[in-house]
């Protein structure tokens, strides 16, 4: 039996944890789950979670354990081993993580990547530390056609993850705005953030939750919200700010509507929504980040992807006031002009980008498989026996 606490929600821990459950389940491996959190269940998951969830009544200490949330928890778990997934986005770890790490339960660390183990060995000298990379589930994504969750009858960009100064949300919205506001496209904004919004308005009016850039102030129109998403048009390009929370079923259908992902961050954990989006098929324009450079570094990705690849020039103190506020380290500062040119480059070769790429879908499920990972995690658990 093996232990898993985590928690179950539409967050990035959460999906995390889910896509895990249901690869250990499917892998005939038996699971218990403790919960962390408000449970927020996700249709897809939830047979997979609550057969976990089912197996408390058998709970052992002695059992090995991975723990699934932010590291600096970790003290409050148990098990033989005990596995505590650090997922960081910026070169140091918070103090507190550090110290929980260094001298708490835990007994082997889990990192997404190769940069991340380098980064964290620097500050963790007496415990093992593992690359087990994020995946993805290549039963949902793939290039089978499905209808558009947005049909936006144009060349379409789309940029997915919570709105915040890591990733760049506002720079690409106004950088799209600037470049392409004379042309006839689209651009698809799923960024709502859940954590920005304490205003007494509803979350839907609250147009900072997406954004901090608003098209009314750059000649766009508010055409209305359609259930789907709010849309801001100036009759030539348009925006689209996609509802908060799309079911994990349907997000292959919001990837399949864009021709064009740009995922412009300063750092990542790993970046699910850039994995999900490559495995449809869909070219992005990517930062070398960290997080982001374990795949899109590799010497079998196609050319269609390393093409539209955005090195950094230089880095910074991660500051943005609210999750990073200087002790974190340093992120990678977007270089600008090249973004742009890539934004170009994309618009003037669009028939290139109209086709789902197939050779792209392939190198993801290859490679970047949820099952892979659970292959790796089961061999790390295997060496402490």
């Amino acid at each position: 039996m093996l232990n898993i606490y985590a928690p179950i929600n539409n967050l990035g821990y959460g999906i995390h944890a889910s896509n895990i459950i249901k690869s250990l389940i499917e892998n005939g491996q038996e699971v218990n789950l403790t919960t962390i959190g408000q449970i927020q269940s996700d249709p897809y998951f939830e047979i997979y979670w609550k057969e976990a969830e089912k197996n408390k009544e058998k709970f052992n200490s002695s059992n090995p354990s991975v723990f699934i949330f932010h590291d600096e928890h970790s003290m409050q778990a148990t098990g033989k081993p005990l596995l505590t997934f650090s997922v960081f986005e910026t070169t140091k770890l918070k103090t507190m993580s550090l110290e929980t790490l260094n001298n708490g339960p835990t007994t082997g660390i889990l990192v997404t990547t190769k940069k991340h183990k380098d980064l964290l060995s620097t500050f963790i000298k007496n415990k093992k530390i593992h690359v087990v990379n994020e995946g993805v589930d290549d039963c949902l994504f793939n290039t089978i056609p499905v209808d558009k969750f947005i049909e936006t009858n144009k060349f379409t960009y789309i940029t997915i993850g919570k709105k915040e100064k890591r990733k760049n949300t506002d720079i690409i919205l106004k950088t799209f705005i600037d470049k392409m506001k004379d042309k006839n496209v689209a651009l698809i904004s799923h960024t709502f953030n859940h954590f920005i919004h304490n205003l007494p308005d509803h979350p839907f009016r609250n147009l900072n939750c997406w954004s901090g850039i608003n098209p009314l102030k750059y000649g766009f129109e508010y055409k209305g919200f359609n259930g789907k998403a709010h849309k801001f048009t100036n009759n030539k390009c348009d925006i689209y700010f996609t509802i908060p929370t799309i079911p994990i079923s349907m997000m292959p259908s919001l990837y399949h509507s864009a021709n064009i992902g740009i995922q412009i961050s300063r750092g990542e954990g790993w970046d699910l929504g850039l994995m999900e989006m490559l495995a449809c098929g869909v070219p992005s324009i990517a930062t070398d980040c960290l997080g982001h450079s374990e795949y899109l570094e590799h010497k079998d990705l196609p050319t269609i992807q390393s093409d539209l690849y955005l090195k950094s020039f230089a880095s910074e103190i991660a500051i943005d006031d609210i999750w990073f506020k200087g002790n974190q380290g340093e992120w990678d500062i977007v270089d600008h002009d090249k973004f742009e040119s890539l934004l170009n480059q994309t618009w003037e070769d669009q028939l290139t980008y109209r086709i789902k790429r197939d050779d792209l879908s392939d190198f993801i499920s290859k490679n970047y498989s949820w099952n892979n990972s659970i292959k790796t995690l089961i061999d790390i658990i295997n060496e402490y026996k």
